[in-house]
């Protein structure tokens, strides 16, 4: 199951370096947590740093559940079932990368439930620009 290896690479065997995206999230929300907190933080880089943890926050989320509907399918005994499941992992593997509407305004932000890696980069670079980075 390379999907579950491409999650969290502890749990399969398969290609890739052995790290998976729960592992990269959460050492995203971390360390940006830190940089966020640090005495000497700039309001740019407290602002920016909390919009791309929630991001990476809810990435972890989406990601652990995708390993739960994995365990689910590859238990199931019944193809629609399977099927149906299969497109849970999906809509949460297209919620990753690019975010979800969670709250339904119309748009996709950083908060809780909504941002993804689309989000996470997009905050990133601000923070950047803010600082004069690169």
């Amino acid at each position: 199951m390379h999907v579950v290896h491409a999650v969290n690479a502890s749990m399969e065997r398969g290609p890739g370096n052995g790290y998976g995206i729960v592992k990269a999230a959460e050492g995203v929300a971390r360390h940006i947590g830190m940089a966020g907190d640090s005495d000497d933080a700039s309001d740019a880089v407290k602002a920016h740093a909390a919009h791309v943890k929630a991001s990476a926050e809810n990435v972890v989320t989406w990601a652990q559940g995708i390993l739960e509907k994995a365990e689910q399918v590859a238990a199931a005994s019944d193809m629609d079932a399977a099927r149906a499941l299969a497109e849970e992992i999906a809509a949460m593997a297209d919620a990753i990368v690019s975010g979800t509407d969670a709250d339904g305004d119309g748009r996709v932000s950083w908060g809780e439930g909504e941002g993804g890696l689309a989000q996470a980069a997009q905050h990133l670079n601000l923070l950047r620009r803010a600082e004069g980075i690169g």
